[in-house]
């Protein structure tokens, strides 16, 4: 959008069907994405509007309720661009030195296989953990291949509890009064709840709305009617099923059967 000597760029997704992001707020002031669009729209259109003097970066995030907005000039820009450059070849070299960081990695779609996320990973749990039996040497290649993967799996569940039990100590200091650098207690997200459950349903009982409206009925589950009926009740294997859980990560001395994939399915059914 051109304003005068001001290009905006304003970033809101345009299809009806896709789904806007609410879990991250994201600002305009020095946004790396919102910069490369303007200097995108600059490097298309400069030989139309070359008297272009200030760029203004809007991000939109309706879900949100949240619009951030800033100015940026040219030369400001230009500078961004040149760095941008940089980054951009050093990321695309051969043997680039890529650099894990929590804000970096959070939506990257590569990051289960990626070996500098592994080894950054497996270095910060080994200064915790000296028990990891089987040391794993990750090579000078980007991408983790199946054996990796493999070898990766056994310590997952040592880093998790981890890093949940690193969570876990730093909310209990908080809470104590003691200072974690750089950290802080805040309220979490809530839901509403009626304040007084009879008065509300006395209020609303007074409106327009219809019993059925107002209350909600759900059938019991097998396990509740089982508490219910006892465990014997002729009912219950009658009516009751268990549903195929869904495929979930098992090492081969596991005693359940393996799957078949749904890929071998659907060859033995074309066979």
């Amino acid at each position: 959008m051109l304003r005068g000597r001001q290009l905006r760029c304003i970033q809101l997704t345009p299809s009806a069907s896709a789904v806007m992001g609410k879990g991250v707020r994201v600002e305009a002031e020095n946004n790396p994405q919102a910069l490369l669009y303007a200097l995108g729209a600059l490097n298309e259109y400069e030989f139309i509007f070359d008297h272009i003097t200030t760029f203004k970066l809007a991000m939109v995030q309706p879900r949100l309720d949240h619009i951030s907005e800033h100015e940026i000039s040219r030369d400001e820009l230009l500078v961004f661009g040149e760095q941008a450059k940089k980054r951009a070849a050093l990321a695309l070299a051969p043997h680039a030195d890529f650099r894990p960081d929590p804000k970096a990695c959070k939506f990257c779609r590569a990051k289960a296989r990626c070996r500098a996320l592994a080894a950054r990973s497996l270095q910060v749990a080994a200064q915790e953990f000296q028990n990891v039996v089987t040391p794993i040497a990750l090579k000078d290649i980007t991408l983790l291949n199946n054996r990796d993967i493999a070898a990766l799996l056994p310590q997952l569940n040592m880093m998790a509890d981890w890093i949940k039990s690193v969570e876990a100590t730093a909310l209990q200091e908080l809470e104590q009064g003691r200072d974690i650098p750089g950290y802080k207690l805040v309220t979490g997200r809530s839901i509403r709840k009626w304040r007084d459950e009879a008065q509300a349903e006395q209020s609303l009982r007074k409106t327009h709305l219809k019993v059925a409206e107002i209350f909600t009925q759900k059938l019991v589950s097998p396990a509740q009617a089982e508490k219910l009926l006892g465990k014997k009740h002729p009912l219950l294997d009658e009516l009751a099923i268990h549903p195929q859980g869904k495929p979930i990560l098992a090492p081969e001395s596991d005693k359940r059967p393996a799957l078949r994939s749904s890929v071998e399915e659907e060859f033995k059914k074309v066979a």
